[in-house]
């Protein structure tokens, strides 16, 4: 916000400083009309009146009266239009031969009266600095594609290439100033906010850079104003198509993150429960679909709350991730495996009968049990191990992946006091 007013302070003070020194900058350029000195003083205001808007009551006067000036600017550019032409006001004021434009003057007035509404009617002051940017919007683009009817003294349009952009500038500040959804999209630290933010510059950009650079080289006389035209649309088309591929990759690669983010935990990179059951159960149906027998296996850590209470949680979440990986050793690719508690994890074991499955489950309480071991020759004294609950899934069993899961979390919880009864 106070980038953009700090901008169009310079711009515009720098024109009317320009003016009152009678100095021949301001005169003309390249056929352009400068800003006239009622122009710049109704921006520099305006500019002033961007830059104090805030909620303490002396910046709401400040920028009510800046944009009270700026209104009258605008008004008075527009009734001095229609009746004497747009140069009576900056002949009387300093005695130079420069006209307002209507464009211009109604900028002055959207602006001034958009301001002026801040803080009583935001729905309306954006509006009306929508419109504004609107005018300077287009305005710019005109001249940056050099489109005749903003060049030479009998040009249509006599806005100047100065006004247009501090108008563009002023609309945007004040729009930062109450950001709206569109603009609360722009610095929303989400997808879509780093979407916008990458894809809405180069989408204006690319067509009027590209056709800025061709009329440019049509002006020089490189090549005829058709093959600039044919030129700017096939770069304008090129460009914006490889936006929307890039656009397209990106959006693949976010959304790829979103679901490991949705499936997956967080600490260990296993399924989380929701996800475990929707895989372990599409896996189960095509095993019975095949005639193949599985096993669902619940592991639960034993002893787990004392790594936490001994050594931190760092050294647990490093336990926890250690048995992870030392679980998923001991299963094929095609086996699933996720956390579905605290310390524990549930395993859909293939193409294994139930004594396979037990097998695989003593290689599984093996496997945790050299983690502890691990832990112990870092430092971490523990006794970190694995109660292991299995329940075979027949080829014809009626039963989901739900169901088995709680008969081998029964089973589990068998095995663990089984196993406390001889510790």
């Amino acid at each position: 916000m106070r980038v953009t007013a700090g901008a169009v302070a310079l711009l515009a003070g720098t024109m009317l400083i320009a003016w009152l020194a009678g100095s021949g900058v301001a005169m003309r350029t390249d056929n352009l009309e400068p800003m006239s000195p009622l122009s710049c003083a109704g921006f520099l205001a305006g500019a002033v009146g961007v830059f104090a808007l805030g909620a303490r009551p002396i910046q709401h006067r400040l920028a009510v009266a800046a944009g009270t000036l700026m209104f009258v600017c605008g008004v008075a550019g527009l009734v001095d239009d229609l009746a004497s032409g747009g140069d009576a006001i900056n002949a009387a004021l300093l005695g130079v031969d420069a006209r307002i434009s209507v464009l211009t003057s109604i900028v002055l007035t959207l602006l001034g009266g958009a301001q002026l509404l801040n803080g009583h009617g935001w729905p309306l002051t954006r509006w009306l600095a929508l419109a504004a940017a609107a005018i300077g919007g287009a305005a710019g683009i005109g001249f940056l594609l050099g489109v005749p009817i903003f060049y030479g003294p009998s040009r249509e349009v006599q806005m100047s290439w100065q006004a247009a952009l501090c108008a563009t500038l002023l609309a945007i500040g004040l729009a930062g100033a109450h950001p709206g959804s569109s603009t609360r999209l722009l610095s929303d630290r989400g997808l879509a906010g780093r979407f916008t933010r990458r894809v809405v510059p180069a989408v204006l950009g690319i067509p009027i850079l590209s056709g800025s650079l061709c009329m440019a080289a049509a002006r020089a006389g490189w090549f005829s104003y058709s093959v600039a035209a044919w030129l700017m649309t096939l770069a304008a088309v090129t460009g914006l198509a490889t936006l929307a591929r890039l656009a397209v990759a990106e959006l693949e690669r976010e959304e790829r993150q979103l679901t490991e983010l949705a499936t997956r935990d967080p600490l260990t990179g296993a399924y989380n429960r929701r996800s475990f059951l929707a895989e372990a159960q599409r896996a189960a149906e095509r095993s019975q679909r095949y005639g193949e027998a599985a096993a669902v296996a619940v592991i639960d850590l034993d002893h787990f709350k004392e790594i936490n209470d001994s050594w931190g949680h760092a050294v647990g979440d490093e336990a926890l991730v250690r048995s992870f990986r030392a679980l998923r050793s001991r299963l094929r690719s095609s086996d699933v495996l996720g956390r579905i508690g605290g310390d524990e994890f549930a395993a859909l074991v293939l193409h294994v009968d139930e004594a396979a499955a037990l097998q695989v489950a003593g290689e599984m309480r093996d496997a945790v049990a050299r983690v502890g071991m691990q832990l112990a020759a870092e430092g971490h004294a523990n006794r970190l191990s694995a109660s292991v609950g299995i329940a075979p899934l027949h080829v014809d069993d009626p039963r989901d992946v739900d169901a088995l899961i709680d008969l081998a979390d029964q089973r589990m919880y068998l095995a663990k006091r089984a196993k406390a009864l001889t510790e």
